[in-house]
Parts: C-alpha cells; sequence; structure tokens
C-alpha cells in the first residue's frame, strides 16, 4: 500500500541548508512512521538527518533564498545603511568595514594578496551585479561569512525595493 509522506513545504530547505540534498536516503514510511535513511549513508550525514527531523515542523513556511544578481548601487547602499554593533559597542557600517579590509589586501607585501584585493576592489566599486556565488567567492576579502553575504543581499533587495530603515531582521515579504 502506497503511503504519502507529508513533510510540508520547508523540508527540502532544511535538507538543503543541512547539505544532506542528494544523499542516499529515501522517503518512505516505516513501521512506525520514520523516514528510511539508506544503510550506506554515512554515520555523519545520519546524525545530521537526525537532528533535521527533530528539529523540522512541517507546518512552518520554507524559509526565503537570498536574492540574488542585484545591482552593485542596491548592494552598496545597503552596505552603507547596515551599522552593526562590534563587541566594543561601537557602531562602524559594514561599508566601510568591507572598503578597509579591501585596503589591507590591495597593499599587502605579496602579489597573490594584492591582486586578490584588486579583484575585491573591481567587484566592490564597477561590478553592475552583485551575484550570490561571486560574493561567496570574495567572502574572505571583504571578511564576511556565508551568513554575512545573504544578509547583504537581502538589505539590497530591500533598499531596491524602497526600505531605507537599515533595520535587521527585514522582514521576507
Amino acid at each position: 500500500m502506497d503511503t504519502d509522506l507529508d513533510l510540508g513545504p520547508s523540508f527540502p530547505s532544511e535538507l538543503a541548508a543541512a547539505g544532506l540534498l542528494g544523499k542516499p536516503f529515501a522517503f518512505g514510511l516505516g513501521s512506525t512512521g520514520y523516514v528510511l535513511p539508506d544503510p550506506s549513508m554515512a554515520s555523519a550525514d545520519l546524525a545530521t538527518l537526525k537532528k533535521v527531523m527533530a528539529a523540522h515542523d512541517p507546518s512552518k513556511p520554507a524559509p526565503v533564498i537570498a536574492p540574488d544578481c542585484l545591482s552593485l548601487p542596491w548592494w552598496r547602499t545597503a552596505l552603507k545603511l547596515w551599522i552593526p554593533t562590534d563587541s566594543s559597542g561601537a557602531q562602524v557600517a559594514r561599508y566601510a568595514d568591507v572598503d578597509a579590509a579591501i585596503k589591507v589586501l590591495e597593499t599587502a607585501s605579496d602579489v597573490p594578496t594584492q591582486r586578490a584585493g584588486i579583484l575585491a576592489r573591481e567587484q566592490f566599486e564597477y561590478a553592475s551585479t552583485v551575484l550570490r556565488d561571486d560574493l561567496l567567492k570574495l567572502a574572505p576579502a571583504f571578511k564576511f561569512t556565508p551568513a554575512d553575504v545573504d544578509e547583504s543581499l537581502w538589505r539590497a533587495d530591500r533598499v531596491r525595493q524602497g526600505d531605507l530603515t537599515g533595520v535587521w531582521p527585514l522582514s521576507a515579504t
């Protein structure tokens, strides 16, 4: 007898966020109604799957993916409006943080680091669009984490929509 397993709209996104998409496991009901892992699944992946399943709530909406391919002016404006407080209590716009990080690379003594700084400067000042993949590659030059990349894109999209508040977290609508 075939039974549909309704894991809700957020489950694929949760699996992707955990790095489990494409891993060997089957959606199916066991005798007690659980997801059946493939016997060949690595133990670390199985542990991650168990964590996703334990935290899974099929009633919650799927997480929204960070926007991509925004114009450079929107992104730079968003960085200027994003003014977090650091551990010492000082507030500095992310724009200034990124600019300072690039300057360090540009003035480094070794040529490969200088070239990385040149590439980062060109992207930071002259790219026509900002792509998430490009930002992820340049994240170390900008002193960004992957979460910072996504947040910067969210902020840029909000600026594009006319929201100049700079407030985070921003609503997904």
